[in-house]
């Protein structure tokens, strides 16, 4: 397995990978595709900040994907390390430490080749079977199949949360709160307002959590919509919150939700609770909590 500091891509017959097993270039047929650049370059910045997106990268990816076509895996390699790619930047530090701890043994190029058609990556996408449904020539394909236009299953969202909930507090508060903000729709907005995505994110909110986690970003080139940024920025802002409160997590999430819903924080509070108490049923549990029927007037 690729060492998650040190290799981040990983080059087999099958494609090319982030590790842990995030499909970059994949075996369609006998070509190879590569993912889309806004893909590529979503998560190379990640990793390595916004600079990676004007250099070499993706003409060297296609490069490498013209050599696995004719079966030369040696100069694919050579060519993906004559690359130089700047230094990983603390939030790529901290996004591979995340898929360290929880999945030390996910990607194995050496066993884990090609992904089954349905799997969910690491990126909360999942590869597609193969457009005319012959797996043994095709197989799955790239994960370019976001799923921001499509509500979520609760076990796909909590999946996502053990990953890369940043914030110190329990997973069952993320989830209560995504839960309050969105109902597990990747594809939320709010009207008046620029809080989007499964943690109901705003833009300034955005740009507190690149101001002080030192990320060079600009707001406007953060996705939003991509289930697995939306959880790591609202559970950092949480953090924020939660540390300028002192440790105070009903002030942390009032700040966090703003002015105009008082009721906000008792609600995650409850339903985190909630959640703790009852795991086998959440929706049922947390929905008439986060979202009271509307008392008659």
């Amino acid at each position: 397995m690729p060492n998650p500091i040190t290799d981040i891509l990983a080059c087999t017959r099958d494609g090319i990978f982030v590790w842990p097993g995030v499909a970059i270039v994949a075996r369609r047929g006998n070509s190879f595709c590569r993912a889309t650049d806004q893909e590529v370059c979503n998560r190379a910045a990640l990793l390595y900040g916004p600079d990676i997106m004007g250099g070499p990268l993706i003409p060297t990816l296609d490069r490498a994907a013209r050599y696995l076509e004719s079966g030369q895996i040696d100069q694919a390699r050579q060519c993906l390390a004559k690359m130089k790619l700047p230094p990983l930047t603390s939030m790529g530090h901290r996004a591979l430490a995340d898929f360290a701890r929880i999945a030390p043994n996910v990607f194995d190029p050496e066993k884990h080749d090609r992904w089954p058609a349905g799997s969910q990556d690491s990126a909360g996408g999942r590869f597609r079977s193969a457009d005319n449904g012959e797996s043994d020539m095709s197989g799955p394909t790239l994960v370019s199949d976001r799923v921001a236009d499509r509500r979520l299953s609760f076990d796909d969202v909590k999946k996502m949360v053990k990953v890369n909930n940043r914030s110190g507090q329990s997973d069952e508060l993320i989830l209560s709160i995504i839960y309050k903000e969105s109902t597990l729709d990747p594809g939320a907005s709010t009207n008046g307002s620029t809080a989007s995505g499964l943690m109901g994110m705003t833009k300034t909110a955005v740009r507190e959590v690149l101001r002080k986690t030192g990320d060079i970003r600009s707001a406007d080139d953060i996705d939003l919509s991509d289930p697995v940024t939306n959880i790591q920025f609202g559970s950092t802002y949480l953090k924020l919150m939660v540390e300028s409160t002192h440790g105070n997590v009903a002030r942390a999430l009032r700040l966090y939700r703003g002015e105009g819903e008082p009721a906000y924080a008792s609600e995650c509070l409850a339903a985190e609770e909630a959640l703790k108490q009852n795991p086998d049923d959440p929706v049922a549990v947390i929905a008439p909590i986060v979202h009271p029927p509307k008392k008659k007037p």
